[in-house]
Order: C-alpha cells, then sequence, then structure tokens
C-alpha cells in the first residue's frame, strides 16, 4: 500500500479539492451530528465531546466496563433526549478480547444479545450488531 502512488496521489488531490474542505461550525452553531468518544482514564469514564467545551467525568469504572458503563450512559441520557431518532449511531473500537461484559469477545449468541438487550437495546438491532 505504502508504493501504490495512484491511490496516494488519488487521496492528495481530493484532499486538496476545495468540495472535500467543510466550514468548521463555530462554538454557538447547533450541529445536527457530532462525534462523542468515552475513554477510560485512571479508572474514571470521561466523555470527550466538543459541543461540551470540557470533558464529562462520569465517575468511577471497574476494570474491563467502559464498554458496559458507555452503553449506560448512551441508554440513560442519549436515547431519553431523542427517543426514535434513526440519525444516531454506535461504534465500539475494542480490543479483541473486550466485551460488554467484561467476557471475551462480543459474539452473535444468546449471552452477547441478553446483556445488549440489559443494556436496553432493542432484541431486533442488538441481533444485527452482533452479526
Amino acid at each position: 500500500l505504502a508504493e501504490a502512488t495512484e491511490l496516494h496521489e488519488a487521496s492528495e488531490a481530493a484532499a486538496r479539492s476545495e468540495r472535500a474542505q467543510t466550514r468548521t461550525p463555530d462554538r454557538d452553531d447547533k450541529v445536527a451530528g457530532h462525534f462523542v468518544v468515552f475513554v477510560e482514564v485512571e479508572g474514571r469514564m470521561i466523555e470527550l465531546d466538543g459541543c461540551m467545551g470540557k470533558p464529562i467525568d462520569h465517575g468511577q469504572m471497574l476494570p474491563d466496563t467502559l464498554l458496559h458503563k458507555a452503553a449506560g450512559v448512551i441508554r440513560e441520557q442519549f436515547f431519553a433526549l431523542a427517543p426514535g431518532d434513526p440519525n444516531f449511531s454506535v461504534m465500539a473500537l475494542t480490543a479483541a478480547n473486550a466485551s460488554a461484559n467484561g467476557g471475551d469477545g462480543l459474539e452473535a449468541d444468546d449471552a452477547g444479545l441478553a446483556s445488549l438487550v440489559e443494556l436496553g437495546f432493542e432484541e431486533g438491532p442488538a441481533k444485527e450488531a452482533l452479526l
């Protein structure tokens, strides 16, 4: 890939294009969508959300529970603000051995599905996400 000069040149040209540039919204602008990330810092779950202006500390967390704790915040706070909003998606970037319940990985099985349903996700979309 490092030697794929045609791909590199096309990527560079696209990045320089006027059409590839977007205006950064002002701090007070209302945006329809943005990214939020949850991270573990010194045993605490921290939410990084550029619209909030500062990190949000969601409190102490046990080792290997970031996914479970973040799903709880998403369900209780985010979903509550916009119930049924179809413009919402979640992605988890985890180590290969991470899971929603501290086990050995999310799989499309009864235990993984039960864990997501327990967190408040509907069974159909949870099952689809696990496949």
